[in-house]
C-alpha cells in the first residue's frame, strides 16, 4: 500500500484553520491569483494576494524559489505599510508573509529545511502585536500548524538512531500543547480535532491508537459542522486502516468520505477517496474496479491535487494497464506521467519517479542517468530510505539493460557487467534496509531484496549464490505469509479497540442521564437480590439435583463445542490454503496465458492452446472465489456497508459487459427502467455481484435466438429488479433446491459454459444481508424470472457515525 508523503500533508493542509494563507486550490487558478496581485487596490489586499499566490507555488507547483521570492515581496510590502503607519493590522500582515516564507523552505532540500523554523518564530513574535485578541490567537494557531508540518518533514529525514529526532519530537509536544491551549481559549472543536490528529501522527506509534484519535477528532469536526475537515479526518481513518491491511474498515471510511464530499461539494476530497479506493482494489487484483475508481479520481486530481500526486495517479493507471496486457493504453498514461514529471521540477522524489517511469517506458539509458543523479543527491543526506529506494531501482534498471542485450554477438562482457552492477546495487539495498530505513526492515523489504538477488545470480550462472538466495527467498516468503496473518489479527484487534473507543465516547455523552438512573437501578437490584435469596432458600434441595444434571449436561455440551471448534478451525485453515495457495497461482497462470496469447503472433496453435488455458484458469478462479465468498458469508466475516446507490448506471454497465456473449448466441439483451434514476440503499460491490450473477445465468441458460429483459421499477419503499429469460424454465422439483449450496439442476448451460452451483446461494445470502428479498417465478418450458427487491427508504437503514 503506497501513499506518498505529499498526499499526507495535502490532507493535513486541508484541515488547517481557514485564513488568507491557508489557501488550498490547484495550479489552474494561477492566472486568477496573478491578476488579483496586479489589480489590488491597496497594500493589504496586495499582501493577501501575494501570500495566496506563493502558497500555490510552494505546495501545489513545487516551485519553492518562486514562492520564496513572492513571499519576500509580500513581507517587504508589509514593512513599508508599517513604516507609513497607515494600518493598525500591519503586524497581522507581516505574520502572514513570514509564515509564507517558512512554508517556502518547508518543501525544499533537507539542509535548508531548518531555516523554515526561524521564520515561523518571527511570525509568532509578530502575532503578539495584533490588536484583536481573537484574530491573534487564530493566526498563532495557523503558524503553529505550519511549523508542525515542517517538523514532521524533518522527522522523516532522520532515522530512529539520530540524536536530533528526540529534540524534534520535544518541539512538536510544545507546539501541540500551545495549540491545545489556543483551542480551549477559542472554544474551537475543529482546532481540538486538529491537535488530536497531529498527536496521532507524531506521538502515537500504535496504529490502533492512531485510529482512535482520528475518530475522536472526526467527532469534534462533526460537532463543529466542519464537513471538509470531517472528510479529511475520515481519509486518515482509511489510511491508518490500510496500513494494517484492514481493507474493510478502510473501504467504509473512504466511501463515507465520498458521501460527505458529494453532499457538501468537496471535489478535493472526492479525488483523494476515489484514488484510495482504487488502491484497495488494485491490491486485491481487481483491475476492473481499480481502473474504474482511478478514472473517477482523474478529473478531481487533475484540478485540485499537487503535481506529484497527479504524476503518481497516471503511473498507477499505466501500471494497471500493463498488468492487463493493454500496452498501448499503458504507454499513453505513462507518457503523460513522464511529461508532467519533467515539468514538475527536480526534487529528490521527482527524480526517483522520473527514473522509475523511464524504466517502465523501456527508456533504460535515460532511466539510469536520472537514478544515478538522484542517488548522488540522496547519499548527501542522513536518511537511509531514499538511498535504499534508489539502489533498488538502479538494480532493476541494470537487470533490464542486461536482459535487453543480445549475448550472441560478442556482447557477453557487457551483459555480465550489467548483471554484476545490478547485483552490487541489490546488495547495497539489502545492507541499507538491514541498517534501518529508519525502522527495522520489514519481511516484504527482505523478500524483495533476496528475490532480486536470486534472479540476478540465476542469470549470472552463480550456482552457489543462486541456491543461497533461493533459500532466503523461500524463508522470507513464509515470513511474509505469517506477517499477513498477523496483520489480519492486528486489524481485528484494532477494530475492537476503535469500537471500544466509540462506545466510550457515546457513554460519556449520556453520562448525566446514567447517573440519575443509578439510584433506581440499585434499588431494583437490591429488591431482586432479596427475592432471589428467598427463592434460593426455599428451593435449595431441588437446585442441588438440578445443578448435578446441569453440570453433566454442560460437560457434554463443552465436549461437543470443542469438537465443533476443531472442525471450524480445520475448515478455516482449508479455506486459507485455498486463498493463499490456489487463488494467486491460478491468477498467475491466467495472466501468463493471456501474455502468451498476445505475443504468439500468427501462431494459430499457440493462440488456441493459450485460449483454452485462459478459459480453464477463469473457471478455476471463479470456483475458488465463489468458495471463499460462500465461506465468508457463512462465517459472518463479509462486511456490508449500505449507502445510497443509483442502480441504473450499475445495471447498464453489467448488461453492456454481457452483450458480446449474448450476441454470440444471437440473444437480444434489453434493459427497461421505469425512470432515469433509481436509488437504493445497498452495498455497491455486493449489489453488482448479485446482478452480474443473475444476468450471466440468464445468458448461459437461454437457447439461441431468444430474448432477455431486465426491468427496474419502484414499488412503495423498495426497488424491484426483474431478470426475465425465455429458457427452458425450472421444474417444481428444482424450485425446492434452487438457492441451495452446490445445487445441480436439470437445466444446463446452452453454450457449454461453466457453472459452480454456488452462484444463487451467494446471491440469496447477499440480498438478505442488504435487507432485501430474492425469489424466482417460473413455469416449465416458459422461461424464468428472477426477482430482487431492495430497500430504497432511509427508514429501512440506521446509519450511525462510523458504524452501521
Amino acid at each position: 500500500m503506497k501513499i506518498s508523503r505529499r498526499i499526507l500533508y495535502f490532507l493535513l493542509l486541508s484541515i488547517i484553520l481557514c485564513s488568507e494563507t491557508a489557501f488550498a486550490q490547484s495550479s489552474y487558478i494561477l492566472d486568477s491569483l496573478k491578476r488579483n496581485v496586479r489589480t489590488a487596490m491597496h497594500d493589504t489586499a496586495r499582501i493577501s494576494a501575494l501570500c495566496k499566490l506563493a502558497n500555490v507555488y510552494a505546495v501545489y507547483e513545487h516551485k519553492d524559489s518562486i514562492a520564496r521570492r513572492i513571499a519576500e515581496e509580500a513581507l517587504q510590502t508589509a514593512k513599508q505599510l508599517q513604516n507609513r503607519n497607515e494600518d493598525l493590522n500591519t503586524a497581522y500582515y507581516q505574520a502572514l508573509a513570514l509564515n509564507m516564507l517558512g512554508i517556502s523552505f518547508r518543501y525544499t532540500q533537507h539542509d535548508l529545511r531548518p531555516l523554515a523554523e526561524q521564520y515561523f518564530r518571527l511570525a509568532l513574535q509578530q502575532t503578539k502585536s495584533i490588536h484583536d485578541p481573537r484574530r491573534a490567537l487564530q493566526t498563532q494557531a495557523l503558524i503553529q500548524q505550519s511549523w508542525f508540518t515542517s517538523l514532521r518533514f524533518r522527522i522523516d529525514d532522520h532515522s530512529n538512531k539520530d540524536r536530533v529526532l528526540e529534540q524534534l519530537r520535544h518541539d512538536v509536544r510544545i507546539l501541540l500543547e500551545s495549540q491545545q491551549a489556543i483551542a480551549e481559549r477559542l472554544n474551537s472543536n475543529a482546532l481540538r480535532g486538529q491537535v488530536l490528529l497531529c498527536r496521532a501522527f507524531i506521538l502515537t506509534p500504535d496504529i490502533s491508537q492512531k485510529t482512535v484519535l482520528a475518530l475522536q477528532a472526526a467527532r469534534l469536526y462533526e460537532q463543529s459542522s466542519d464537513m471538509e475537515g470531517l472528510a479529511s479526518i475520515l481519509s486518515f481513518v482509511g489510511f491508518f486502516s490500510q496500513i494494517i491491511s484492514d481493507d474493510a474498515r478502510a473501504m467504509h471510511a473512504y466511501k463515507r468520505v465520498v458521501q460527505i464530499a458529494h453532499e457538501n461539494n468537496l471535489p478535493r476530497s472526492l479525488g483523494i477517496a476515489y484514488r484510495a479506493i482504487g488502491d484497495i482494489y488494485a491490491k486485491l487484483i481487481d483491475t476492473n474496479k481499480a481502473l474504474e475508481y482511478y478514472h473517477r479520481a482523474e478529473p478531481f486530481v487533475e484540478k485540485y491535487d499537487v503535481k506529484t500526486n497527479r504524476i503518481e495517479l497516471l503511473q498507477q493507471i499505466g501500471t494497471v494497464y500493463v498488468q492487463r496486457g493493454e500496452h498501448e493504453k499503458a504507454h499513453v498514461y505513462l507518457e503523460k506521467a513522464l511529461t508532467l514529471n519533467n515539468d514538475a521540477g527536480y526534487g529528490l522524489h521527482i527524480i526517483f519517479l522520473s527514473g522509475q517511469l523511464y524504466r517502465q517506458m523501456n527508456k533504460l539509458e535515460v532511466s539510469l542517468r536520472e537514478l544515478k543523479r538522484g542517488r548522488t543527491i540522496a547519499e548527501q543526506g542522513s536518511a537511509n530510505k531514499p538511498k535504499a529506494d534508489f539502489c533498488f531501482e538502479l538494480a532493476l534498471t541494470h537487470q533490464a539493460l542486461a536482459k535487453a542485450l543480445d549475448t550472441t554477438n560478442g556482447r557477453r562482457a557487457l551483459y555480465s557487467q550489467h548483471l554484476d552492477t545490478a547485483f552490487a546495487y541489490a546488495r547495497r539495498y539489502l545492507a541499507l534496509v538491514m541498517a534501518g530505513t529508519p525502522s527495522a526492515p520489514t519481511p516484504e523489504q527482505l523478500l524483495a531484496a533476496y528475490s532480486l538477488l536470486y534472479e540476478i545470480c540465476k542469470k549470472s550462472g552463480k550456482r552457489d549464490s543462486t541456491l543461497h538466495y533461493l533459500e532466503q527467498t523461500r524463508t522470507w516468503e513464509k515470513s511474509v505469509f505469517a506477517t499477513s496473518k498477523a496483520l489480519e489479527i492486528a486489524a481485528m484487534d484494532s477494530r475492537a479497540v476503535v469500537d471500544a473507543a466509540q462506545a466510550k465516547v457515546e457513554a460519556l455523552e449520556v453520562q448525566d442521564r446514567l447517573q440519575r438512573a443509578i439510584g433506581i437501578a440499585i434499588a431494583i437490584a437490591l429488591v431482586a437480590l432479596a427475592m432471589s435469596i428467598v427463592l434460593l432458600y426455599r428451593r435449595n434441595n431441588e437446585r442441588r439435583k438440578a445443578t448435578v444434571l446441569l453440570e453433566n449436561h454442560n460437560r457434554l455440551l463443552s465436549a461437543q463445542n470443542k469438537e465443533l471448534e476443531n472442525l471450524s478451525a480445520e475448515k478455516t485453515m482449508l479455506m486459507g490454503i485455498v486463498a493463499h495457495d490456489l487463488k494467486n497461482p491460478i491468477a498467475a497462470v491466467r495472466n501468463l496465458a493471456t501474455l502468451m496469447h498476445v505475443e504468439s503472433g500468427d501462431d494459430a496453435e499457440a493462440k488456441d492452446i493459450s485460449r483454452h488455458i485462459v478459459r480453464a484458469s477463469n473457471q478455476m478462479l471463479d470456483l475458488v472465489i465463489k468458495l471463499l465468498d460462500n465461506n465468508r458469508l457463512e462465517e459472518g466475516a463479509m462486511s456490508f456497508y449500505c449507502v445510497a446507490i443509483d442502480l441504473v448506471p450499475s445495471l447498464e454497465s453489467i448488461i453492456q459487459r454481457y452483450k458480446t456473449m449474448a450476441a454470440e448466441k444471437k440473444i437480444t439483451l434489453e434493459f427497461i427502467a421505469q425512470q432515469a434514476s433509481h436509488v437504493a440503499l445497498v452495498d455497491e460491490s455486493a449489489a453488482e455481484q448479485v446482478f452480474d450473477n443473475l444476468i450471466s445465468n440468464a445468458v448461459k441458460y437461454s437457447p439461441l435466438g431468444k430474448n432477455i429483459i431486465v426491468r427496474l421499477t419502484a414499488r412503495n419503499d423498495v426497488l424491484r429488479v426483474e431478470v426475465q429469460d425465455e429458457g427452458p424454465g425450472i421444474s417444481p422439483e428444482d424450485m425446492t433446491k434452487l438457492f441451495g449450496k452446490f445445487a445441480r439442476l436439470s437445466a444446463r448451460p446452452t453454450g457449454g459454459e461453466h457453472s459452480t452451483g454456488l452462484g444463487l446461494s451467494i446471491v440469496k445470502k447477499m440480498v438478505e444481508a442488504m435487507n432485501g428479498t430474492v425469489w424466482c417465478e417460473s413455469e416449465l418450458g416458459k422461461g424464468a424470472t428472477f426477482i430482487v427487491e431492495l430497500p430504497r427508504s432511509e427508514e429501512n437503514l440506521k446509519i450511525l457515525f462510523g458504524k452501521e
